[in-house]
């Protein structure tokens, strides 16, 4: 039962991370708008690393079994950051004229 809790809180935090990546992404590409082959491309590659990075944490907690209580970690760790963190967070990085 500890390694069930133990895969939550770190898909959880996982979750909370995936939300702050894709805000700074979603900031840091706002200037491409324009160029959308490029865009699509960057997506591509954004949630390939996300996925590889939830596989590796995954295999290194559980030996990438995946269960219920991983899909419902991320859900709550994105709600979470989406509900009460992103605001703050796009509020630090510097406004940036649109093109």
């Amino acid at each position: 039962m500890n390694g069930q809790i133990l895969v939550l809180l770190a898909t959880c935090g996982f979750g909370l991370l995936m939300g702050l990546v894709f805000d700074a992404y979603r900031l840091l590409t706002r200037p491409c708008r324009r160029r959308r082959w490029l865009l699509a491309f960057l997506d591509f590659f954004l949630w390939v690393a996300l996925a590889c990075a939830l596989f590796a944490l995954l295999f290194v907690l559980n030996k990438a079994e995946v269960h219920f209580y991983v899909f419902f970690g991320l859900a709550l760790g994105l709600l979470f950051y989406y509900r009460s963190l992103s605001r703050y967070v796009a509020g630090l990085w510097p406004k940036r004229p649109r093109p």
